[in-house]
């Protein structure tokens, strides 16, 4: 994990980003449905990343 804060928190901010583009992205069908779990667990890391000391 990065220990940099100048470095890990602007990442952190992106792959939140990136999680919240996977699920306004996700549809109604199976491959939505992918997205939508792999958006959430992209949110997931970011927040992590961000709260991470």
């Amino acid at each position: 994990m990065i220990r940099r804060t100048n470095i890990r928190r602007p990442l952190a901010v992106l792959t939140m980003l990136l999680g919240a583009v996977l699920l306004f992205a996700a549809s109604e069908t199976a491959s939505g449905l992918t997205l939508l779990v792999l958006g959430v667990l992209v949110e997931a890391a970011g927040i992590a990343a961000a709260h991470r000391k």
